[in-house]
């Protein structure tokens, strides 16, 4: 319990910098691989891969082959071109 406990820190740093980076709202309704999301959030690929598997890993995206992407809940709560999107809030608990 303790050692879950204490890598709820990690989730909530990778569910932040997600949140910042727009990543949900990058991928939108689509499949796309993790340069392609790099490229269009100005970052380097591989930190961008780290990423993007640790939201897999956290349930908040879908890999198939070498793309990702959204799933229901993520794509309904953390992008922000829908009318449920979170990010505000969660942007304002990193603060």
């Amino acid at each position: 319990m303790l050692l879950e406990l204490s890598g709820y820190y990690w989730k909530t740093c990778t569910l932040h910098a997600a949140v910042k980076l727009d990543i949900f709202t990058v991928i939108g309704d689509d499949a796309m691989t993790g340069t392609e999301i790099a490229d269009r959030i100005g970052a380097n690929p591989d930190a961008t891969d780290r990423l993007l598997n640790a939201l897999v890993a956290m349930g908040l995206l879908d890999k198939k082959d070498d793309t990702f992407l959204n799933v229901e809940s993520a794509g309904r709560f953390l992008r922000k071109d829908s009318k449920a999107y979170l990010g505000y809030m969660i942007q304002h608990h990193q603060h």
